[in-house]
């Protein structure tokens, strides 16, 4: 197994070197100085031998497929080049609420910490910096997002979602800058904010009188308007049928289903919320198709259930969604499928055998 994020561990070290680097040619006034290279050999030297016996270890104690994927996890690599089009790579501009609320603060956090980089490679005291004896910790977010600009951002999505590291530089101009510096940092969260309170304000105003709160098997509790509390409730009272409930038998949901399977409880089958080729590896598919056997059966959610070729014939098309198996297994998973129980129009569930026992699940509405 990985014991981190493997690019997102990579990068961070990438940039720790250079930070590293940037502090070892200034000196505690600022002023440039020759690098001591002998500590950051040190340091990297440090680095690879951990790696290196962490490496020889797997290498020797594990099957060489399962080695490998601990060196270089190059599936998940391929399953974002199966996935992400020219449409997704790079951040577009969608809409103003949008480019105020995110695209904005990432452009001026990029600006920052293109500053704070900028000053403590070139700034010193002798020539004016307003950033004497630098923390030189502080070029680590941004390094960080620069890195992942150039080449581990995979789609438009991590750029917004790594945009968070920026807001250290932000901070920290409005920190030590005077007036100039602190009204632009003002200039760019006061629509931010706007923009994101009024999506609040928006979706508090879509809340009507109908709303009730539920208490979910989970323990949870939910405001659900009544189509989809009857949807809901519909949907545990059939699974629980099939033993699907808190600590019964698991259940093969698709696209993801993540959400119901917290509220809801039931557990699910492998541990990857997507059933995709590229994220199951060769030597998990005998056991996850083991997995897939025994399991209480297949829910096929959301806009997948709306696809009319679903609604013709739901038991081949939740084999089609195990792309991962072979023929034979293909077709042992059908002979084990029962005729399927459509739950309003958004889901379909498959069994794979008969309820064991007559039972259901009720929710009850509170307030």
């Amino acid at each position: 197994m990985q014991w981190s994020k493997f690019g997102s561990g990579v990068v961070a070290a990438i940039s720790v070197v250079l930070v590293d680097l940037m502090a070892q040619t200034r000196s505690e006034d600022g002023a440039p100085k020759g690098a001591s290279w002998a500590n950051l050999l040190a340091g990297v030297s440090g680095f690879l031998l951990l790696e290196g016996a962490r490496l020889a270890y797997h290498f020797s104690t594990l099957p060489r497929p399962y080695a490998l994927d601990t060196a270089f996890p190059l599936y998940h690599r391929e399953w974002y080049s199966s996935y992400v089009t020219p449409a997704i790579r790079f951040p577009r501009y969608e809409s103003l609420g949008f480019l105020l609320g995110v695209q904005l603060p990432a452009i001026a956090g990029f600006a920052c910490g293109l500053g704070i980089c900028a000053s403590a490679f070139f700034g010193g005291k002798g020539r004016g910096s307003r950033f004497p004896a630098f923390p030189y910790a502080l070029c680590l977010p941004p390094l960080f997002y620069f890195l992942g600009c150039i080449g581990y951002f995979r789609h438009m999505y991590h750029f917004y979602e790594y945009s968070l590291l920026l807001g250290v530089p932000m901070v920290y101009i409005f920190a030590r800058t005077k007036l100039v510096g602190r009204m632009g940092v003002i200039a760019v969260m006061v629509p931010m904010i706007g923009s994101i309170g009024r999506g609040v304000w928006r979706d508090t105003r879509s809340v009507n009188s109908s709303v009730q709160s539920v208490a979910l098997l989970h323990g949870t509790h939910l405001l659900l308007n009544p189509r989809d509390r009857e949807f809901v409730a519909d949907l545990a009272r059939q699974l629980a049928r099939y033993d699907v409930r808190p600590g019964g038998r698991p259940v093969v949901s698709f696209p993801s289903g993540d959400g119901l399977e917290y509220f809801l409880g039931f557990p699910r089958v492998g541990r990857h919320s997507h059933v995709e080729r590229v994220l199951m590896r060769p030597y998990e598919r005998l056991e996850y198709f083991r997995q897939v056997s025994s399991s209480a059966g297949i829910l096929l959610l959301s806009q997948v259930v709306l696809e009319k070729d679903v609604r013709l014939n739901p038991n081949k098309a939740a084999v089609a969604v195990f792309s991962i198996f072979t023929a034979d297994q293909d077709h042992a998973l059908m002979e084990l499928m029962k005729p399927p129980m459509f739950i309003g129009d958004r889901a379909v569930f498959i069994p794979f055998g008969a309820p064991p026992s007559a039972g259901g699940a009720t929710l009850p509405a509170k307030g």
